[in-house]
């Protein structure tokens, strides 16, 4: 996942969900800003996904927050993408993992350029509650991490380096 944030790219925030939806996407959002100026001293460049250009999308490297329901552009790549967010769990490939509050973070192909890569940090419900870390630059050491509400927030239900 690193290996994404050490080239152009961009955070999107999804916003074509509902009010709560979307103010959880920009919640997110903030969680990553927060986490990259404390590691870097400076903010990562941001972009609502109804603003970012057709030009960045295909060759940056992206970080995607929402679904492909709440984020327009998760929503325009999403066949290339493979993964489904559904009441009840999420589905990547052949893989799937169900429960209370799942939510992924995995890094994968651009689907228009095979040059850049994609960060989804996406789930049904999202809050930076959900997920064990939003520090990506600095705790990103994986392919993907998937996490589940626990007792005392939230567990790392699986991941992959």
């Amino acid at each position: 996942m690193q290996d994404v944030l050490t080239e152009k790219f961009w955070v999107v925030i999804g916003s074509t969900g509902n009010d709560e939806e979307n103010a959880a996407n920009a919640t997110v959002a903030e969680a990553i800003q927060a986490g990259w100026r404390k590691t870097h001293f400076s903010g990562c460049r941001m972009v609502m996904d109804s603003e970012l250009a057709a030009e960045e999308m295909r060759n940056s490297n992206l970080v995607l927050i929402g679904n492909a329901r709440t984020n327009s552009v998760w929503r325009e790549l999403d066949r290339g993408l493979g993964v489904t967010i559904t009441g009840d769990g999420i589905t990547w490939g052949e893989r799937s993992w169900f429960g209370d509050g799942i939510a992924i973070q995995a890094v994968m192909r651009h689907p228009k350029n095979p040059a850049r890569r994609i960060v989804v940090v996406g789930g049904l419900n999202l809050s930076p509650e959900s997920f064990g870390t939003l520090n990506l630059s600095r705790d990103g050491w994986f392919r993907y991490a998937v996490w589940g509400g626990g007792d005392d927030g939230p567990e790392l239900r699986d991941a992959s380096l």
